[in-house]
């Protein structure tokens, strides 16, 4: 069974929603970018198929990253940018696909 986290390894964050909210989240030091975004999922409701993706300060967040690698604190705010999936299409053999 997991330990319970220390009061020192948590921390909250402010999540700046594009219609203007901030919803506060706690999470832990050692989480990962990744972790948060599954979290934030949760926490914000985005349409299927969405993409979520942080920014602190005009900084994009690499997801492999730990929130402490990351150079995030306690009260930080990090901004959700939601968005469609894109679709690239090449040509084959220098023609468009119909």
């Amino acid at each position: 069974m997991a330990e319970p986290a220390e009061p020192d390894d948590t921390m909250e964050l402010r999540l700046l929603q594009p219609s203007g909210d901030c919803t506060p989240l706690v999470v832990q030091r050692k989480h990962t970018v990744s972790q948060v975004i599954n979290s934030v999922k949760q926490a914000i409701p985005a349409a299927e198929g969405q993409i979520v993706e942080l920014l602190y300060n005009t900084t994009r967040l690499q997801h492999a990253d730990t929130l402490s690698q990351s150079g995030l604190n306690e009260g930080d705010a990090i901004t959700v940018l939601l968005r469609k999936p894109e679709i690239l299409i090449s040509p084959i053999n220098g023609v468009m696909p119909k």
